[in-house]
């Protein structure tokens, strides 16, 4: 293949996936990171009646190291996406219906392209770990992964099955599509406003979070409640307190 073809852009990810790649263009693509050519996406939307055009800026890649752009669509991905997507080791791990055919016939092809995926794991570790899973009943029993890693976690079993955690682990948070992503990027005009421009890093990810979660949060009883109780058991939410009540009392 040419040296264009393995590059780290978007378009050569597509056409030679990461997977596919030696150990060497694997670390290159590493070190190279992702490709952010400049860009100018506009976007025209609407909320609550009214019209106003989202714009793309480069300076978003100075905070948002995940960010990949391709010049010839003219669209933004999910860096860790192109990487890592959705392919035969991840649902070799995640068909729990099948885990009794795995424990009779161990699937080495997908064990070996998983370790290519996620070299931090130990493969011997691994397998043995995953051979003890396929053989029980009780992990047989789980629903999907996100049971199956709740069953590790209830039992206290996370050192002893370290590897299978931490599989599960990927498997459950990386992202799969650039939709949430997109949502972080809508999300931020709506929280950074002129008004509210001045805040911590810290500050901004908590109140995004709270944002795209919201439904969440909307579940979890008292939970603006707990969050005023909370603040006001601090330091600084007492001293807040004692000064508004001093304030009122000076009007008054």
């Amino acid at each position: 293949m040419a040296a264009e073809t393995l590059s780290n852009s978007v378009k050569s990810l597509k056409a030679a996936p990461f997977e596919r790649r030696t150990f060497q263009q694997k670390l290159d693509v590493k070190e190279s990171g992702p490709d952010q050519p400049n860009i100018k996406i506009k976007q025209k939307s609407k909320d609550r009646g009214r019209e106003y055009t989202k714009s793309f800026f480069k300076s978003w890649f100075s905070n948002r190291a995940w960010l990949a752009a391709c010049s010839e669509t003219n669209a933004l991905f999910c860096f860790p996406c192109l990487l890592f997507p959705t392919s035969a080791c991840d649902s070799a791990w995640t068909r729990i219906a099948r885990f009794q055919e795995y424990h009779s016939q161990f699937p080495e092809a997908a064990l070996n392209t998983t370790i290519e995926a996620y070299p931090l794991l130990n493969k011997s570790r691994l397998k043995t770990e995953l051979a003890l899973v396929y053989s029980n009943d009780e992990f047989r029993n789980c629903s999907g992964v996100v049971t199956l890693y709740q069953l590790f976690m209830e039992n206290n079993l996370q050192d002893i099955f370290s590897d299978t955690v931490a599989l599960l682990k990927s498997l459950i948070t990386t992202p799969r599509t650039t939709a949430e992503s997109e949502r972080c990027c809508s999300t931020l005009e709506r929280i950074k406003t002129f008004l509210r421009n001045t805040m911590s890093q810290d500050h901004l990810n908590a109140l995004a979070m709270l944002f795209i979660e919201r439904n969440l949060v909307k579940n979890i009883p008292d939970f603006n409640h707990s969050v005023i109780d909370k603040f006001a058991s601090r330091t600084e939410g007492q001293n807040l307190c004692t000064k508004n009540r001093t304030l009122h009392d000076t009007i008054r």
